[in-house]
């Protein structure tokens, strides 16, 4: 069973509207919400996107066959 990475280190701020709320810096989701997970950001959020993309070129490294070793 793979452990879920915790995605916490995301820039935060107080809420604008209840600065006893903490919530991301780029999409302004509650920390709460957000719960150290990825897909809790916003769709559009930049922190987010830069993970995903982080992610997304680790993925195609590991699957990278380097012909010039046959």
């Amino acid at each position: 069973m793979p452990i879920n990475k915790i995605y916490d280190n995301y820039p935060k701020m107080r809420s604008k509207i209840n600065d006893e709320f903490i919530e991301c810096a780029y999409c302004h989701v509650s920390e709460i919400l957000i719960n150290n997970q990825l897909e809790n950001h916003a769709i559009k959020c930049p922190y987010r996107k830069d993970q995903e993309n982080f992610i997304q070129s680790n993925k195609e490294y590991q699957n990278f066959h380097d012909w010039s070793e046959d």
